[in-house]
């Protein structure tokens, strides 16, 4: 408990990645019994990793580079402190429509994203379950004006 208290969520960086995975991405949990832990469903490729205190911290707190696959499905470095939210948002609106169209009203989804800037996290709830569009709407007026939808 000294040399660490708290983990981070590491998902893959890939059109496969579940929306509940892509939001807990690049998230810090305190080490307890009730933060979420990976496998968060059936086929789950999202891992943690420790976050090491300050005092104990040698390498300086840097994040080696990540793996990722974009449209062409070649493999790609991107920094460590990349998120799944911020590698989406860099990959081409034809990536990241493929993405949204596997979700329920993906391409409003993928709108919202594009054009009303909402962050991918914002598409489930704290426990995983993603959001419906009314519930996205209640939630996001504003970003639903921006996109349009």
């Amino acid at each position: 408990q000294d040399i660490t208290d708290s983990y981070e969520w590491l998902s893959t960086l890939d059109s496969r990645t579940t929306l509940t995975c892509a939001a807990r991405d690049g998230e810090i949990y305190p080490i307890s019994d009730d933060s979420p832990k990976p496998p968060a469903h059936f086929n789950c490729r999202s891992t943690t990793i420790p976050v090491i205190n300050p005092e104990f911290d040698l390498g300086g707190g840097r994040k080696i580079d990540r793996p990722a696959r974009g449209l062409d499905n070649k493999k790609q470095k991107v920094s460590g402190q990349t998120t799944f939210g911020g590698w989406l948002k860099k990959q081409p609106a034809a990536f990241q429509d493929e993405y949204f169209s596997k979700f329920k009203n993906g391409n409003a989804k993928a709108k919202l994203f594009k054009k009303g800037g909402l962050k991918i996290d914002k598409f489930t709830d704290a426990g995983g379950a993603e959001y419906s569009l009314d519930q996205l709407k209640a939630l996001n007026p504003i970003e639903f004006a921006k996109a349009d939808v």
